[in-house]
């Protein structure tokens, strides 16, 4: 686990995030909760689109570059649907709903994964 930070803003996001790394990781995601708990979070890296078919939550979906700067943010996204970061993003990370707004998260922040290593 680790903690996603706003370093632009020196705030905690969420204090469990995990890196989906292996295939199993990035293939399940979300998919088996029906509710995501406040501190969760999923990184996808080397990813620009995600997609929420067949989850039963709705979740806040954060785009960034190779610099993990916000590109994009999807403030509750429904199930059910494709989305996007554009030809820049270069990472994707998933949320909790509601969890952006809360936190002031805003395009060109910086955010920073820290694992504790």
């Amino acid at each position: 686990m680790a903690v996603l930070v706003n370093a632009t803003r020196d705030k905690v996001i969420a204090r469990n995030v995990v890196r989906a790394n292996s295939e199993v990781e990035r293939t399940v995601g979300f998919l088996r909760k029906s509710r995501v708990g406040d501190d969760d979070g999923i990184w996808f890296p080397r990813c620009n689109l995600i997609h929420t078919i067949g989850m039963r939550a709705r979740i806040d979906v954060v785009f960034v570059d190779d610099a993990a700067r916000v590109l994009r943010v999807v403030n509750a996204a429904p199930p059910w649907r494709i989305l996007s970061g554009g030809s820049r993003a270069s990472h994707a990370i998933e949320l909790a709903p509601g969890i952006v707004e809360r936190s002031g998260l805003a395009l060109g922040d910086l955010l920073v994964l820290d694992d504790g290593a």
